[in-house]
């Protein structure tokens, strides 16, 4: 950023290559030194009589050489599914000889172990004990001699090469960290990237707006890649200061699922990854200095936490979202609680528990609609928090409060205006998710509009009344409206920022927008892509590479949207929804369990993103006891 100097960006950097050269360093000697271990228990127990102990040694060079030879077609094909380019490569000798070994590593562990299954069938081993091969050759000496031979030669080989990769990585990585020290050590060598970094900083400065799906995915990956290496600077912008899966949030809504329990702290995600944590809400932009501007913040009881500041960037990604549309209705914002963050999630839980705990605790009976809840909007969130609550609202009950008859006092309404529920998905999963929500007993009102919210109910433009004094408004989604004033960039009538395929705004090309808060076209006149999660997963990883292009000077590619259908969840009654790209391209309707299990997938999938598949397992398997040795429900 502006103002650093050069001795603070040097200390940076040689603490970052002190951090990650041990790791280099351990990685490929320990490679080397396994290989060398292998190689060095065949030269031994050449020396021994065929028998058990040579048996093993041949099944373990088939199955290692059979597990390089799925990561390698693993790593091809998950490259190639994903759209992922390879990494970029750095000039130089050393680094293109490192690159050659470690392939040729590959292959002749994979003809090792074509070797390994050739003197096994030979011999008539088995492997391990689990598969015999068909025994072929009549003891003909000449070609058992050229199985061993061929098999020595390559054990000797992969040491050799082994060793090699170690020495030219290890030297091309010192080579590297070096080479960027001269260059930061140069006078006046404020170097600027194919791109054109601003003037006086040292590092390409990256900054994400917005901690949401797509945006702390995106952010979390640049500081891998990029913040870990000395890349580039790379920093969020984010006025709360944790992330929840938005999917999730008519769970806290309906008091199945803590959010304490389930948040990621920004600061700490930060520090894990090598990117930097900034708190405040974005009020403005300066396109000619490259500044975002942020508004100061406070504590709950009004002392100032961060004064107004600004934030430098090179290249800069709004990904802060949607926020729910009113459309102007009278009483909205007076009496219905929207589901735009966590904070309001938990409180319209809260108003929930509250309301049954007075109800319980009043001395006139239940008033006809004081335990009814409406819900305006029968999306996906509205859909998903109508059968959540269903369940919900009667667990709360069940814990003593003995004065409140569920069948009589509880009453969940879904109002939408559309002829269908779930009007953006297809109408099939719409009769399904119908069926089942009426088998709960969720009353269920199309075709309806709402005209006002009042305290006491809803007045329908039909000139109807539903009468219900807890009140959820989740219908429609447009961008904040920050972004309609962000210095003259192009924004659609519901305020998204319009970008070009590539997923830059229109109007300046060192500004990215993804997730709902981006107009983002598709091909042929389809319209724009869908606010959904997939979409801003999808725009997360297609961002990432072309940062990365950008920086190497390289023209972008523009991005193109998949659809694999949709899932929604209706609580623990079942799942519906569809998959696309089986049987030909077409899309499999499911439902039930398998749909269950694909569902809670998504999440994994989102963790993974953020953590890796082992702290997403483990994250998993610990939300699957803390569920068993608590309430099934938030009563507090």
């Amino acid at each position: 950023m502006p103002g650093h100097g050069v001795s603070r960006s040097v200390a940076a950097v040689r603490q970052q290559h002190a951090q990650f050269d041990p790791v280099t360093i351990w990685l490929h000697w320990s490679t080397a030194a396994l290989v060398a271990i292998l190689w060095a228990i065949g030269q031994v127990t050449g020396w021994l009589p065929h028998g058990p102990f040579r048996a093993s040694l041949w099944s373990t060079h088939v199955v290692l050489g059979l597990v390089f030879a799925l990561v390698l077609a693993g790593r091809i094909l998950w490259r190639a599914s994903a759209g992922r380019e390879l990494p970029p490569a750095d000039p130089g000798v050393l680094n293109w000889f490192a690159k050659g070994t470690h392939y040729a590593l590959y292959l002749l562990l994979i003809a090792a172990a074509g070797l390994g299954i050739a003197n096994a069938a030979y011999r008539g081993y088995d492997i391990y004990g689990l598969v015999t091969l068909p025994r072929f050759g009549s003891g003909d000496q000449e070609i058992e001699r050229a199985i061993n031979s061929g098999h020595e030669w390559t054990a000797n080989l992969i040491v050799l090469v082994a060793f090699f990769h170690a020495a030219a990585a290890l030297g091309h990585q010192y080579i590297r960290r070096d080479h960027l020290l001269e260059r930061m050590h140069l006078p006046g060598s404020v170097q600027r990237d194919a791109k054109g970094i601003a003037a006086g900083g040292l590092l390409h400065r990256i900054v994400v707006v917005g901690g949401g799906a797509g945006g702390l995915e995106l952010v979390t990956r640049l500081g891998d890649r990029l913040g870990r290496g000395g890349r580039a600077q790379v920093a969020l912008v984010d006025c709360a200061r944790t992330h929840l899966w938005k999917p999730l949030l008519h769970e806290v809504a309906a008091g199945s699922l803590d959010p304490g329990d389930n948040e990621l702290n920004y600061l700490a995600q930060a520090h894990w990854h090598s990117f930097h944590y900034r708190f405040g809400e974005m009020i403005g932009l300066d396109r000619v200095r490259q500044e975002v501007r942020l508004a100061a913040t406070f504590d709950e009881e009004g002392r100032e936490v961060t004064p107004p500041r600004v934030v430098g960037y090179d290249t800069l990604v709004i990904a802060i979202g949607s926020v729910t549309n009113d459309f102007g209705t009278p009483g909205v914002a007076e009496h219905a609680v929207p589901l735009e963050t966590t904070a309001q999630a938990a409180r319209f839980n809260r108003r929930l528990v509250n309301a049954c705990l007075r109800a319980q605790t009043q001395a006139e009976p239940v008033r006809s609609g004081q335990l009814h809840v409406a819900i305006v909007g029968a999306g996906a969130t509205g859909t998903e928090l109508a059968a959540e609550l269903h369940r919900t609202a009667r667990e709360v009950v069940a814990y003593g409060l003995d004065r409140i008859d569920p069948e009589r006092d509880i009453r969940i309404v879904l109002i939408e205006a559309a002829e269908r529920i779930l009007p953006g998905l297809p109408e099939r999963i719409s009769k399904a998710t119908l069926r089942l929500l009426e088998q709960m007993g969720v009353e269920v009102r199309t075709g309806a509009k709402v005209a006002e919210v009042t305290a006491e109910g809803l007045h329908l433009s039909d000139g109807s009344f539903v009468r219900s004094e807890l009140a959820v408004w989740a219908a429609g989604v447009k961008a904040p409206a920050v972004l309609r004033g962000l210095d003259g960039l192009q924004v659609n009538r519901i305020n998204q920022l319009v970008v070009a395929p590539t997923l830059q705004t229109t109007l300046d090309p060192d500004i990215f927008a993804i997730g709902d808060c981006a107009a983002c076209p598709r091909p042929a006149g389809q319209g724009t892509v869908p606010p959904r999660a997939q979409a801003a997963h999808q725009q997360a990883s297609h961002v990432l590479a072309q940062i990365e292009r950008r920086l190497r000077g390289v023209p972008l590619r523009p991005y193109r949207y998949r659809d694999f259908g949709s899932l929604v969840s209706l609580g623990r009654s079942s799942t519906v929804g569809n998959l696309m790209g089986f049987l030909l391209g077409r899309g499999l309707f499911v439902e039930g369990l398998f749909a269950q299990l694909m569902y809670r997938s998504l999440r994994l999938m989102h963790e993974r993103a953020l953590h890796g598949s082992m702290r997403a397992l483990l994250g998993a398997f610990v939300r699957l006891l803390s569920r068993r040795t608590g309430p099934p429900v938030k009563l507090h």
